[in-house]
């Protein structure tokens, strides 16, 4: 939909990134990461990159969570199984550890609120972490 946005509203500065390769390469205004940095691998990488070349991040449909268990300081990797036979492997991000990630480049969180889109089950994880959601949040640069 995306594209089809682009065309009828001819957004020529709007770019619609589909290889990653493409934020290490270029500078941005704003980067919009829908729901797909829990997909990404190397996306300590790719934040670090991004934090020095824009100036405003949006995350949606991305899973925070809270512990204070140390070995969950920092991520957990899930399977996600609802749209089987597809099985996806994804990241649920610490809360405080993600959001560091960009306090300690100068950003700033303005908005964080719980993504409705879809609704989630979390009820295999509430015994090892706190106050886990969808959710969706922005940084701007300071």
């Amino acid at each position: 939909p995306f594209y089809k946005i682009k065309k009828e509203f001819n957004y020529e500065d709007l770019h619609l990134i589909e290889n990653v390769q493409e934020i290490f390469d270029n500078k941005y205004d704003f980067v919009n990461f829908g729901s797909c940095i829990q997909y990404i691998n190397n996306y300590e990488d790719l934040l670090e990159k991004v934090t020095n070349n824009t100036n405003c991040v949006f995350f949606s449909g991305t899973h925070l969570y809270n512990s204070s268990n140390e070995d969950l300081k920092k991520n957990i990797i899930v399977q996600q199984v609802h749209i089987l036979p597809t099985v996806n492997y994804n990241y649920f991000f610490n809360r405080k550890n993600f959001f560091k990630i960009f306090k300690d480049k100068n950003f700033d969180l303005i908005f964080e609120s719980q993504n409705l889109t879809d609704p989630v089950n979390y009820d295999n994880f509430r015994s090892e972490v706190e106050d886990i959601q969808y959710s969706d949040f922005l940084f701007i640069k300071k």
